[in-house]
């Protein structure tokens, strides 16, 4: 298991090994997590994430905060229009009904919340979520 820190923020970046599916039994006493956040895109990796998420969850009583961006299409030229706010819609709705099933197989009895986003780029609200916690 690899421990870093960001240079500019308080955030802790811990990373498992393939072969890791938990935390090591001592050692960690100085690290304090509050909550973690856990994109997903309903990937087998993505899965494993959430499992690591609750190990650490149960480990440090903290919060799971899942996340799924929906990508949006930027706004296409004047001369040319696509309805997608249906599509979108029911895009968002299975996800969050996804993101709910997570919850209860991966997540039940600890403290989480699932969120769903939409975005032009994945990243850029996956780091909105990590800067600003509350505002999910």
């Amino acid at each position: 298991m690899k421990i870093k820190t960001a240079r500019r923020s308080r955030n802790i970046v811990l990373e498992l090994k393939p072969r890791e599916s938990a935390l090591p039994p001592a050692g960690m006493t100085d690290l304090r997590l509050k909550r973690i956040l856990v994109p997903v895109d309903f990937s087998d990796c993505s899965r494993k994430a959430v499992r690591y998420s609750a190990a650490f969850a149960k480990e440090f009583n903290a919060e799971v905060l899942l996340l799924h961006v929906v990508e949006t299409l930027p706004p296409p030229p004047q001369s040319f229009y696509l309805e997608t706010g249906a599509l979108g819609a029911t895009i968002r709705e299975q996800a969050a009904k996804h993101l709910s099933q997570w919850r209860s197989e991966f997540l039940s009895g600890l403290s989480s919340k699932a969120v769903v986003r939409d975005g032009i780029a994945a990243h850029q609200q996956i780091v909105v979520a990590a800067v600003f916690p509350r505002g999910n």
